[in-house]
């Protein structure tokens, strides 16, 4: 790479993400409050353990599923436990759930749990030069993705998908390749 594509390319930082999936027991939530349960909820502090929950079971007919959470790790905390393994980190995690989880969501009503380790998760600093990047001096190469742009959205990495096909277009239109 060219000195400054590289200085770019480095300049680009991930931080980590535990992501903790839970079954609950089927009979674990009244359906009268399953049904009360938001989508998703997403902490005000950004240096609170908890960072994010989503309620799986909302995204189907909840009546087919069963309850189940997918709980995101704030960066820091997921830093610091890295290594943690799942016995010891679920009871450091479950007092610091919103309120009306941690009646809900407990080591008694926990039927199954998995921790995923997603090292690359929350863009901290993006490219905002660019919405994607063409390599020279090697074979035709465009780089795109959340990388690539003022915000690390899904938007963003369609946006950037998006700028990378216009360009392998003009591309091909110019060389008949």
């Amino acid at each position: 790479f060219p000195v400054t594509i590289h200085a770019q390319l480095s300049s680009v930082m991930y931080e980590p993400c535990l992501a903790l999936m839970l079954a609950l027991q089927a009979d674990s939530i009244p359906p009268a409050v399953m049904n009360t349960l938001a989508v998703g909820y997403k902490a005000r502090d950004p240096e609170h353990p908890v960072a994010w929950v989503g309620a799986n079971h909302t995204k189907t007919n909840a009546n087919s599923l069963l309850p189940a959470f997918t709980i995101h790790v704030a960066p820091s905390v997921s830093q610091q436990q890295w290594d943690t393994p799942l016995e010891t980190l679920l009871p450091l995690l479950l007092p610091a759930l919103p309120k009306p989880l941690r009646s809900i969501i407990t080591p008694e009503t926990i039927e199954s749990a998995q921790l995923h380790r997603w090292r690359y998760a929350l863009l901290s600093q993006s490219l905002e030069v660019t919405p994607a990047l063409r390599l020279t001096g090697l074979p035709t190469c465009i780089l795109a993705g959340d990388a690539f742009g003022d915000y690390a959205k899904l938007e963003t990495s369609y946006l950037s998908g998006l700028a990378a096909s216009k360009q392998l277009l003009q591309l091909h239109i110019v060389t008949g390749k």
